[in-house]
């Protein structure tokens, strides 16, 4: 077994002695007598001592495996397989698995990496530093893992890699562990998971392995159900963010049945219950006489015993065909579920598509409630919607801008020109002539420099959206939703665009359009005075 030198060292003399118990033949011969008393013994006094008995705090939500690949383009499977359609069973997010079910030692070692690679030093690094400290304070616990032959190869690797002189596999591993600069590092981290990690355990839930999860069920009394892990998932570029990678996925089923939804098997479990018990049926208006009036023979006694945890269905049941047994899509769907997402098609606004679903509840008296994604997304919606506000903000800041120039632009024109619009006054040119001659000039220059604009940007937009633009911190991966921004240009992006540009362009004429109509003959012959 592998067990954890540090919890065993703690307990001093007697640490090792429910293990030294455990591996005794009459041990096992008792078992077969008494299983759960034995059990009780394994689970209290063996089991603490392993490396992974600590328990693992997870975030997760039941789902069909089906809908969930296929609503969600970034999903994909990093290691293992995806739960099989109608198979019970759970897959980690990668940030959750490598984060508490990896190594310690690698975690801390990837951590480091991690440093580096966003260009922090390590000299300037103090987390590194005590990340480092830690890693050779816990040499002992890498070499618990290993047997002889595995020690034997770790030593020749590392005699290599280093390399080395020394002989014992503490002294090598404490070398692999020290550093001082970020190159020296990176040859090491490299070294360790060609020569290290081949001989330990690197996740101590290794996936194809069965796990059990305990919660809290409907009733306030906790629930555990085994479920076998079949593999790693991430959203694509975006596996190093909570949002994203701060839930892992378990089937539907399981989900029901570890938080005591009624599902047919339970319904089947409580008839043949009752069938055993002979337990009869009282109505409401019966209930106060046949709990407390009349007389009744005592049926049997109770006796008092401590809270358990309830075993989902029993131990009989987590057998094979537990884990084996498909379900079909009408079981998965007729059963009970706490939320579901509503994938609207293009060109549906959220407000029809809220509406059209709160009609056919209200038809159909389902009793749901319907609220949109950034009241569901909570904090992080309305942390969208004022960086949406603040974008808005910007661009309007920018018309306004655009406008003020091309206003001030016009106003001196106007201006300047003020001899040659009295004299066409003077001439018989009436106000209205005047004022289109502005606007049409106004127009032709807005859709010829426009025209030149939307040149110039869609080549822009075209070589950002080959090349991309790189993320410089969490806030903008997130809003990128990825590694990379690549805007992409669409027809009517640059119809929308021309049409802005001209709609700015007559609204700042209108001022100087209206100084060039007041415009006399006598004002332009002062003017030329």
């Amino acid at each position: 077994a592998l067990i954890d030198v540090q919890k065993v060292n703690e307990k001093g003399e007697e640490g090792l002695a429910p293990l030294d118990r455990a591996l005794e033949d009459e041990f096992w011969k008792a078992f077969r007598a008494s299983p759960e008393t034995n059990l009780e013994f394994l689970e209290n006094r063996v089991a603490p001592l392993a490396l992974d008995a600590d328990l693992i705090w997870i975030g997760y939500i039941g789902t069909d495996m089906r809908l969930f690949g296929e609503s969600f383009d970034g999903f994909e499977v990093v290691s293992g397989t995806s739960i099989p359609p109608g198979k019970r069973g759970f897959m980690f997010n990668t940030l959750n698995y490598e984060r508490q079910a990896k190594n310690k030692t690698a975690r801390r070692l990837d951590q480091t990496l991690e440093k580096l690679d966003d260009e922090v030093p390590f000299e300037d690094c103090e987390d590194c530093r005590t990340w480092q400290k830690q890693n050779r304070n816990q040499i002992a616990n890498l070499v618990t893992q290993m047997d002889k032959e595995s020690e034997a190869a770790c030593v020749e690797a590392l005699q290599n890699g280093l390399p080395s002189e020394e002989t014992t596999i503490q002294s090598l591993l404490d070398q692999v562990l020290q550093y001082e600069t970020d190159a020296e590092f990176r040859r090491k981290h490299a070294l360790f998971y060609e020569a290290v990690a081949p001989h330990i355990a690197l996740y101590s839930i290794p996936i194809g392995s069965t796990i059990t999860i305990s919660a809290f069920g409907r009733g306030g009394y906790i629930r555990k159900i085994p479920v076998k892990v079949y593999g790693v998932y991430r959203f694509r570029s975006l596996d190093g963010e909570a949002m994203a990678g701060g839930f892992n996925l378990m089937d539907l089923m399981s989900f029901r049945d570890l938080y005591g939804y009624m599902t047919e098997e339970r319904k089947a479990e409580i008839e043949d219950l009752r069938a055993e018990l002979n337990v009869e049926e009282v109505s409401r208006e019966d209930a106060e006489d046949a709990l407390f009036g009349g007389e009744a023979d005592v049926i049997e006694e109770g006796t008092s015993s401590t809270f358990e945890a309830e075993v989902v269905g029993g131990s009989a049941k987590f057998d094979d065909a537990f884990f084996n047994e498909e379900y079909t899509v009408e079981e998965m769907g007729s059963g009970v579920v706490l939320n579901a997402a509503i994938m609207l098609e293009d060109g549906v606004t959220v407000e029809d598509g809220m509406k059209a679903v709160e009609m056919q509840i209200e038809k159909d008296q389902l009793g749901l409630q319907v609220v949109s994604w950034r009241s569901a997304a909570g904090m992080w919606g309305d942390f969208i919607f004022v960086a949406q506000g603040i974008l808005h903000g910007a661009v309007a800041i920018i018309f306004l801008v655009a406008l003020l120039i091309i206003n001030n632009t016009l106003m001196m024109s106007t201006l300047e020109r003020t001899r040659e619009i009295g004299t066409m006054r003077a001439i018989g040119a009436q106000r209205g002539f005047v004022r289109g001659m502005i606007f049409m000039e106004t127009a032709l220059l807005a859709l010829s420099f426009g025209f030149l604009g939307v040149v110039l940007g869609s080549g822009t937009v075209w070589i950002l959206e080959a090349v991309g633009i790189a993320p410089w911190n969490d806030v903008t991966r997130f809003f990128f939703a990825g590694g990379a921004l690549r805007p992409a240009l669409h027809p009517e992006h640059i119809l929308w665009a021309l049409t802005s540009i001209v709609f700015v362009s007559v609204a700042a004429t209108i001022y100087p359009v209206y100084l060039a109509t007041r415009i006399t003959p006598l004002v332009a012959m002062q003017a030329e005075d």
